[in-house]
């Protein structure tokens, strides 16, 4: 029997997939046509990739730090892109 907790959690994680599927989408449609892939673009905003990474799969929240640095460098780049 699956308890309604745990329906609750899926449906979370099904939300947040769809997110980074979303955050992803419009990343792709912003570098392909500068033909940048996020590597080099991290690299031109003297940004470290993984932590770029990090966030465009939602593994960082992006409020404090570096992570808040990088993340303010991509909403001026991509757009609201973490909300």
């Amino acid at each position: 029997m699956i308890k309604i907790e745990k329906l609750s959690d899926f449906q979370e994680m099904e939300h947040l997939l769809m997110e980074n599927e979303q955050r992803i989408h419009i990343i792709e449609e912003k570098l392909t046509p500068l033909g940048m892939t996020i590597k080099e673009w991290s690299k031109n905003n003297e940004l470290d990739h993984r932590i770029v990474n990090d966030l465009i799969m939602g593994a960082l929240r992006g409020t404090h730090g570096v992570s808040l640095n990088a993340r303010k460098k991509m909403e001026d780049f991509f757009g609201l892109i973490f909300e």
